[in-house]
C-alpha cells in the first residue's frame, strides 16, 4: 500500500497475533459443532445444553474486566500468553470431564 513495504518484524508479529487469534477462537467456537453429539452421549436435555454455553458467556463477560486491567498491569504479551496456555489447558479438562457441574464450570 503506498509503496511501502512492512518489515520483517511487522510480518511476523500479524502472523503471530493472526494464529493466536486464530486459536482462540478455535477453542471458543469448539462447542458449537461438538454439543449436540455431546448430549446424546452424556444423556443431557437441550435445556442442560444450555447451561453450558449460558456458563462460558457469563465467565467471558466476568473475564472481559478481569483480563483488561490484569493487561493493563501485566502487558499485552505476557497477558496473550497466558489466555492461550489457559484456553488449552481449560479444552483438555473439558474434554476429560464427566457431569453438567463440571462442563459447565469449565466451559
Amino acid at each position: 500500500m503506498f509503496g511501502v513495504t512492512p518489515c520483517r518484524t511487522s510480518r511476523q508479529a500479524f502472523w503471530y497475533l493472526w494464529v493466536a487469534y486464530f486459536s482462540l477462537y478455535l477453542c471458543r467456537l469448539n462447542l458449537a459443532a461438538a454439543l449436540p453429539a455431546m448430549l446424546r452421549a452424556e444423556g443431557f436435555s437441550v435445556a442442560q445444553g444450555g447451561w453450558i454455553g449460558s456458563g462460558f458467556f457469563a465467565c467471558y463477560a466476568i473475564g472481559q474486566v478481569v483480563n483488561g486491567f490484569s493487561s493493563d498491569h501485566f502487558g499485552p504479551r505476557r497477558m496473550l500468553a497466558l489466555g492461550l496456555l489457559g484456553s488449552a489447558v481449560v479444552n483438555l479438562a473439558f474434554s476429560s470431564s464427566h457431569g453438567l457441574e463440571w462442563l459447565v464450570v469449565l466451559w
